[in-house]
């Protein structure tokens, strides 16, 4: 069975050259990018919030000048008022058919009487970013609705939605789940592992985004 996380769509719609070397060649990409790193230092301090641990020496490390964009990202977090969620890092594994595993994990659950919401914190910007377009949006919402529905927790789609909240911005998106866009999900994500399973690799498909594309050296397309 194979398995596939929504970053793992994401690489293939953008470049399925890009998805090859990076999962099938398992080849990893130079980058000196600290966005990540940031990333998981504000991920780890939130979910340690929610969870009611005491966080206090990590928010006095936020005080640090090397630590100037972690403390803004925490203060805009604060900002939003968020404190009782049902679940905090939740991993869900879905057979989407036979062959695919769907897998991935939610920063965290918020219920509110019959409703569940999933939250998502992000550290980039929201401009020029929809929601409702997102891999992320399609596999977490019909991936954690199917999961929920066998735990008993829900049973109508249009009980769930999916919060992004852009900590840089101090901005939110929210996107609604339905009967509907369960039905156009599950249609999607079928067809589109089915063609990540069968596409022939090795064709030339140089683009203008290879250009600045950090596999450009060892990737065919730019010879």
């Amino acid at each position: 069975m194979k398995i596939y996380t929504a970053g793992m769509l994401k690489t293939f719609s953008q470049c399925p050259e890009k998805y090859n070397l990076i999962y099938n060649e398992h080849l990893e990409a130079p980058s000196d990018d600290n966005s990540a790193v940031i990333g998981k230092k504000i991920h780890s301090l939130i979910y340690f919030f929610l969870k009611g641990a005491n966080v206090n020496k990590m928010i006095l490390s936020l005080d640090n000048p090397q630590n100037e964009n972690l403390k803004t990202l925490w203060k805009n977090f604060l900002s939003f008022g968020i404190r009782n969620v049902s679940e905090c890092e939740l991993t869900f594994n879905v057979i989407l058919n036979e062959n695919i595993l769907m897998t991935g994990r939610a920063d965290a659950l918020r219920e509110k009487k019959d409703t569940i919401e999933i939250l998502d914190w992000k550290t980039g910007s929201s401009d020029n970013i929809n929601p409702e377009r997102e891999y992320q949006t399609i596999v977490y919402l019909y991936c954690v609705y199917k999961l929920l529905f066998l735990q008993h927790r829900i049973y109508n789609p249009e009980n769930l939605s999916m919060t992004y909240y852009f900590l840089k911005n101090k901005t939110y998106k929210t996107v609604k789940f339905s009967k509907e866009k369960y039905k156009i999900y599950e249609i999607y994500l079928n067809e589109l592992t089915e063609k990540i399973m069968l596409y022939q690799y090795n064709t030339s498909n140089f683009s203008d985004k290879c250009v600045n594309c950090s596999f450009k050296i060892i990737c065919q397309n730019t010879y």
